[in-house]
């Protein structure tokens, strides 16, 4: 008989990144032993190589039986999937590292298995890994599947390829205006006024008395004032 599929879907990162090593482990130690015995497991750099989403990103997130999302990091890609393969109503389980990070709003009614790889270490590292697989393969069994079985049955699609390649557009054009929405946020805190000796001598003139209340700030507060630049 052969295996069902699962696809998993979590912020991955660059080779040997922070990411990138928790994703791998949390895969490795994890998921793969959770569901390794009835599921073949796949992630989405095993599907491509780029940083966008594409049509192999959609179709595992649409075809695949069962999908997990680790929301940890609270990466907008992963929403993005996320938020698709939801759209589908299709069996999916969610993980999440433990912090004390609030989880994002829209999402806090969905059941999410958190699961403890930095703050445990031992065998309390062991025990806590060995909970979570268990309330993986769990929650695994609770699950429905009927829309796989009514969409495999129909012969439909829950698209049709002209959507499908609309919104793979759009989800993209997102995703280029969120990373550059966060490109000029980063610009600005970095650009963030600073004031200079012209500043300072045109205070001088213009307002006297702004300028006295502005060296009064700067000795009440000089943590603040430190990382100007007034020669």
């Amino acid at each position: 008989m052969s295996k069902k599929t699962c696809f998993v879907v979590s912020a991955i990162g660059q080779e040997k990144s922070e990411t990138r090593n928790h994703s791998n482990s949390v895969l490795k130690h994890i998921i793969k032993p959770a569901l390794s015995d009835k599921y073949d497991v796949t992630r989405a750099d095993e599907l491509y190589h780029s940083d966008k989403i594409d049509e192999k990103i959609f179709k595992a997130l649409s075809d695949s039986d069962l999908a997990i999302v680790d929301i940890t990091g609270n990466n907008p890609n992963v929403f993005l999937e996320l938020g698709y393969r939801k759209a589908l109503d299709l069996p999916t389980i969610f993980l999440r590292q433990q912090t004390d990070e609030d989880i994002p709003f829209d999402i806090r009614t969905i059941n999410i298995i958190q699961y403890d790889l930095k703050n445990a270490s031992g065998t309390n590292m062991l025990d806590s890994v060995q909970k979570t697989i268990e309330r993986i393969q769990k929650t695994e069994e609770t699950l429905d599947f009927s829309a796989l079985k009514n969409k495999n049955n129909d012969g439909k699609d829950y698209v049709t390829t002209q959507e499908f390649s609309q919104l793979t557009s759009t989800i993209n054009n997102i995703y280029d205006a969120v990373e550059k929405l966060s490109h000029e946020v980063k610009n600005i805190s970095k650009a963030k006024h600073s004031t200079t000796q012209e500043d300072i001598i045109m205070m001088a003139f213009q307002n006297p008395e702004k300028l006295e209340k502005f060296f009064e700030l700067q000795n009440k507060y000089p943590n603040v004032f430190s990382s100007n630049n007034t020669n």
